[in-house]
Protein backbone atom coordinates (compact mmCIF):
# COMPACT_ATOMS: atom_id res chain seq x y z
CA UNK A 1 0.00 0.00 0.00
CA UNK A 2 1.24 3.54 -0.71
CA UNK A 3 -0.10 6.92 0.55
CA UNK A 4 -1.00 9.29 -2.12
CA UNK A 5 0.25 12.30 0.00
CA UNK A 6 2.68 14.01 -2.60
CA UNK A 7 6.37 15.43 -1.88
CA UNK A 8 5.45 18.97 -1.02
CA UNK A 9 3.11 17.98 1.40
CA UNK A 10 4.73 15.18 2.58
CA UNK A 11 7.25 17.66 3.79
CA UNK A 12 4.91 20.08 5.25
CA UNK A 13 4.02 17.14 7.32
CA UNK A 14 7.23 16.90 8.87
CA UNK A 15 6.88 19.30 12.26
CA UNK A 16 3.64 17.16 13.06
CA UNK A 17 5.00 13.78 12.58
CA UNK A 18 8.26 14.56 14.79
CA UNK A 19 5.90 16.09 17.42
CA UNK A 20 3.74 13.10 17.10
CA UNK A 21 6.84 10.76 17.99
CA UNK A 22 6.35 11.79 21.83
CA UNK A 23 3.79 11.44 24.09
CA UNK A 24 1.06 13.81 24.10
CA UNK A 25 1.18 14.96 27.92
CA UNK A 26 5.09 15.00 27.49
CA UNK A 27 5.50 12.93 30.26
CA UNK A 28 8.32 10.01 29.82
CA UNK A 29 8.40 6.42 29.32
CA UNK A 30 9.48 6.09 33.61
CA UNK A 31 6.21 8.40 34.37
CA UNK A 32 3.94 6.72 31.69
CA UNK A 33 5.19 3.03 32.11
CA UNK A 34 4.14 0.57 35.15
CA UNK A 35 7.46 0.17 37.29
CA UNK A 36 8.23 -3.13 36.75
CA UNK A 37 7.45 -2.83 32.73
CA UNK A 38 9.81 0.32 32.51
CA UNK A 39 12.77 -1.50 34.42
CA UNK A 40 12.37 -4.59 31.90
CA UNK A 41 12.46 -2.13 28.95
CA UNK A 42 15.69 -0.77 30.60
CA UNK A 43 17.55 -4.03 30.96
CA UNK A 44 16.29 -4.80 27.36
CA UNK A 45 17.57 -1.44 26.42
CA UNK A 46 20.80 -1.92 27.71
CA UNK A 47 21.31 -5.54 26.49
CA UNK A 48 20.75 -4.24 22.64
CA UNK A 49 22.45 -0.83 23.05
CA UNK A 50 19.15 1.47 22.22
CA UNK A 51 19.38 5.21 22.96
CA UNK A 52 15.87 5.37 23.12
CA UNK A 53 14.35 9.04 23.99
CA UNK A 54 12.54 8.54 26.57
CA UNK A 55 9.91 11.13 25.59
CA UNK A 56 9.18 9.15 22.52
CA UNK A 57 5.54 7.39 23.15
CA UNK A 58 5.39 4.24 23.94
CA UNK A 59 4.90 2.14 20.88
CA UNK A 60 7.32 3.62 18.64
CA UNK A 61 10.04 3.19 21.82
CA UNK A 62 8.83 -0.47 21.31
CA UNK A 63 8.58 -0.62 17.95
CA UNK A 64 12.45 0.98 17.54
CA UNK A 65 13.95 -1.51 20.60
CA UNK A 66 12.29 -4.59 18.57
CA UNK A 67 13.99 -3.58 15.30
CA UNK A 68 17.34 -3.57 17.19
CA UNK A 69 16.98 -6.43 19.15
CA UNK A 70 16.29 -8.33 15.90
CA UNK A 71 18.86 -6.55 13.90
CA UNK A 72 21.54 -7.83 16.50
CA UNK A 73 19.92 -11.63 16.85
CA UNK A 74 21.04 -11.91 13.19
CA UNK A 75 17.10 -11.81 11.95
CA UNK A 76 15.93 -9.40 8.79
CA UNK A 77 12.67 -8.36 7.59
CA UNK A 78 11.06 -10.21 4.93
CA UNK A 79 12.11 -7.58 2.12
CA UNK A 80 15.14 -9.12 1.78
CA UNK A 81 13.67 -12.08 0.69
CA UNK A 82 11.69 -10.15 -1.75
CA UNK A 83 15.42 -9.03 -3.08
CA UNK A 84 16.80 -11.94 -3.62
CA UNK A 85 13.54 -12.94 -5.62
CA UNK A 86 13.18 -9.66 -7.54
CA UNK A 87 17.06 -10.01 -8.48
CA UNK A 88 16.26 -12.96 -9.81
CA UNK A 89 13.21 -12.30 -11.62
CA UNK A 90 14.86 -9.84 -13.62
CA UNK A 91 17.82 -11.58 -14.21
CA UNK A 92 16.18 -13.66 -16.36
CA UNK A 93 13.95 -11.38 -17.61
CA UNK A 94 10.48 -12.52 -15.75
CA UNK A 95 8.03 -9.61 -15.73
CA UNK A 96 7.15 -8.82 -12.76
CA UNK A 97 3.19 -7.84 -11.75
CA UNK A 98 3.24 -5.34 -8.23
CA UNK A 99 -0.05 -5.28 -6.91
CA UNK A 100 -0.77 -1.83 -5.03
CA UNK A 101 -3.36 -0.40 -3.43
CA UNK A 102 -2.88 3.92 -3.66
CA UNK A 103 -4.65 5.42 -0.84
CA UNK A 104 -5.37 8.76 -1.29
CA UNK A 105 -5.25 10.80 1.93
CA UNK A 106 -7.68 13.95 1.83
CA UNK A 107 -6.23 15.55 5.22
CA UNK A 108 -2.68 14.21 5.67
CA UNK A 109 -2.64 16.89 8.94
CA UNK A 110 -5.66 15.35 10.28
CA UNK A 111 -4.56 12.04 10.48
CA UNK A 112 -1.64 12.86 12.19
CA UNK A 113 -3.50 14.39 14.81
CA UNK A 114 -5.60 11.68 15.05
CA UNK A 115 -2.53 9.91 16.56
CA UNK A 116 -3.31 11.74 19.57
CA UNK A 117 -6.44 9.36 19.85
CA UNK A 118 -4.41 6.15 20.36
CA UNK A 119 -5.47 5.27 23.96
CA UNK A 120 -2.53 5.04 26.84
CA UNK A 121 -3.89 1.98 28.22
CA UNK A 122 -3.67 0.76 24.49
CA UNK A 123 -0.15 1.98 23.50
CA UNK A 124 0.98 0.77 26.85
CA UNK A 125 -0.37 -2.89 26.00
CA UNK A 126 1.47 -2.55 23.10
CA UNK A 127 4.74 -2.03 24.35
CA UNK A 128 4.25 -4.75 27.18
CA UNK A 129 3.66 -7.67 24.37
CA UNK A 130 6.22 -6.56 22.56
CA UNK A 131 8.88 -6.23 25.79
CA UNK A 132 7.31 -10.08 25.73
CA UNK A 133 8.47 -11.08 23.01
CA UNK A 134 12.12 -10.09 22.92
CA UNK A 135 12.16 -11.64 26.15
CA UNK A 136 10.76 -14.88 25.37
CA UNK A 137 10.73 -15.30 21.69
CA UNK A 138 14.17 -14.50 19.87
CA UNK A 139 15.27 -17.75 20.07
CA UNK A 140 11.71 -19.12 18.76
CA UNK A 141 11.70 -16.84 16.33
CA UNK A 142 15.31 -18.09 14.69
CA UNK A 143 13.87 -21.57 14.99
CA UNK A 144 10.61 -20.53 13.12
CA UNK A 145 13.16 -18.69 10.46
CA UNK A 146 15.00 -22.42 10.00
CA UNK A 147 11.52 -23.79 10.34
CA UNK A 148 10.44 -21.38 7.01
CA UNK A 149 13.73 -21.95 5.09
CA UNK A 150 12.87 -25.90 4.91
CA UNK A 151 9.03 -25.10 3.87
CA UNK A 152 8.43 -26.69 7.45
CA UNK A 153 4.39 -26.23 7.82
CA UNK A 154 3.82 -28.32 10.86
CA UNK A 155 7.00 -26.38 12.67
CA UNK A 156 6.06 -22.81 11.44
CA UNK A 157 2.29 -24.09 13.13
CA UNK A 158 3.68 -25.50 16.32
CA UNK A 159 5.77 -22.42 17.91
CA UNK A 160 3.43 -20.45 18.93
CA UNK A 161 4.31 -16.79 19.84
CA UNK A 162 3.05 -13.38 21.65
CA UNK A 163 1.86 -11.86 19.27
CA UNK A 164 2.83 -8.08 19.65
CA UNK A 165 1.55 -6.54 16.35
CA UNK A 166 -1.83 -7.82 17.03
CA UNK A 167 -1.76 -5.40 20.40
CA UNK A 168 0.17 -2.78 18.62
CA UNK A 169 -2.53 -3.00 15.31
CA UNK A 170 -5.31 -2.97 18.31
CA UNK A 171 -4.04 0.46 19.87
CA UNK A 172 -4.04 2.00 16.11
CA UNK A 173 -7.80 0.65 15.58
CA UNK A 174 -8.90 1.98 18.68
CA UNK A 175 -9.36 5.15 16.74
CA UNK A 176 -12.54 4.90 14.82
CA UNK A 177 -11.21 7.27 12.06
CA UNK A 178 -7.96 4.48 11.18
CA UNK A 179 -10.45 1.82 11.75
CA UNK A 180 -12.77 2.21 9.41
CA UNK A 181 -9.69 2.96 6.80
CA UNK A 182 -8.06 0.15 7.57
CA UNK A 183 -10.74 -2.51 6.85
CA UNK A 184 -11.40 -1.26 3.43
CA UNK A 185 -7.82 -0.90 2.53
CA UNK A 186 -7.15 -4.28 3.86
CA UNK A 187 -10.31 -5.98 1.95
CA UNK A 188 -9.25 -3.30 -1.20
CA UNK A 189 -5.89 -4.70 -1.21
CA UNK A 190 -6.73 -8.60 -0.78
CA UNK A 191 -9.13 -8.14 -3.24
CA UNK A 192 -6.19 -6.71 -5.77
CA UNK A 193 -4.01 -9.38 -5.18
CA UNK A 194 -6.82 -12.45 -5.64
CA UNK A 195 -7.73 -10.91 -8.88
CA UNK A 196 -4.20 -11.02 -9.35
CA UNK A 197 -3.68 -14.07 -8.88
CA UNK A 198 -6.53 -15.04 -11.05
CA UNK A 199 -4.80 -13.58 -14.03
CA UNK A 200 -1.54 -14.72 -13.43
CA UNK A 201 -3.14 -18.50 -13.16
CA UNK A 202 -5.00 -17.88 -16.34
CA UNK A 203 -2.94 -16.53 -18.54
CA UNK A 204 0.65 -18.21 -17.27
CA UNK A 205 1.85 -21.64 -17.76
CA UNK A 206 3.50 -20.84 -14.01
CA UNK A 207 3.23 -17.96 -11.42
CA UNK A 208 5.37 -17.48 -8.44
CA UNK A 209 3.82 -15.06 -5.81
CA UNK A 210 5.89 -13.58 -2.90
CA UNK A 211 3.71 -12.95 0.53
CA UNK A 212 4.75 -13.15 4.54
CA UNK A 213 4.73 -16.50 5.64
CA UNK A 214 1.96 -15.37 8.48
CA UNK A 215 -0.61 -14.32 5.77
CA UNK A 216 -0.60 -17.60 4.14
CA UNK A 217 -1.17 -19.74 7.23
CA UNK A 218 -3.62 -17.37 9.38
CA UNK A 219 -6.98 -18.57 9.21
CA UNK A 220 -8.68 -15.94 7.27
CA UNK A 221 -5.55 -15.96 5.35
CA UNK A 222 -5.24 -16.17 1.16
CA UNK A 223 -4.34 -19.82 1.14
CA UNK A 224 -7.78 -20.35 2.47
CA UNK A 225 -9.35 -17.56 0.52
CA UNK A 226 -8.04 -19.21 -2.95
CA UNK A 227 -9.40 -22.72 -1.17
CA UNK A 228 -12.74 -20.53 -0.75
CA UNK A 229 -13.13 -20.03 -4.59
CA UNK A 230 -12.78 -23.82 -5.86
CA UNK A 231 -8.45 -23.50 -6.18
CA UNK A 232 -6.72 -26.76 -4.59
CA UNK A 233 -4.19 -25.94 -2.33
CA UNK A 234 -1.22 -28.41 -1.95
CA UNK A 235 1.18 -27.73 0.58
CA UNK A 236 4.72 -28.32 1.37
CA UNK A 237 5.69 -31.96 2.60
Amino acid sequence: MDADIGFFRGLTLIPSLLRARKSPDGRTLEQLLPHDLYIRWLALRVKYGSGDDEHKRPMLAALDLYERALDQSGLVANETVWNAVEKAARKDHVPLQPVLLNLKVDDAKGAVRDLGKIPQDAEIACFAKTIERLETDLGPMRQRANFWSLGDIEGLRSLAYPDEEVACLNAFLAVPEFRDQYERAREQIAGLWLRAADAALENNGSSFAVLPIRLLLKEDGILNRLRAEGYAVQEPQ
